[in-house]
């Protein structure tokens, strides 16, 4: 997920056909494929609610989206296109 829209990183990762290689530990070669923008809500909305384990899922809200603290799925698709989202497999 690209919190920050169309950045550098996703242009990157589009130009080079989803080919990426994550870097937690270990190296690992993946695929990124994009999601459908009907199904990012969910996904923005399983951010916030992991953020709310660590740090403030209402600031993450606000900063991120411009929205209240704890949005719905609901108002979180309005704004899914500009979020680009991609689903990790192995290569």
């Amino acid at each position: 997920m690209s919190l920050a829209g169309e950045s550098e990183w996703v242009r990157n990762l589009r130009a080079a056909g989803g080919e990426a290689v994550l870097r937690h530990g270990d190296a690992r070669r993946v695929r990124l494929t994009p999601v459908a923008v009907p199904d990012r809500a969910p996904i923005l909305h399983a951010f916030l609610q992991r953020r709310a384990l660590t740090r403030s899922p209402a600031r993450a809200a606000r900063y991120y989206f411009g929205l209240p603290p704890h949005p719905s799925v609901e108002q979180l698709a309005p704004l899914a296109e500009r979020y680009p989202v991609f689903a990790v497999q192995d290569a």
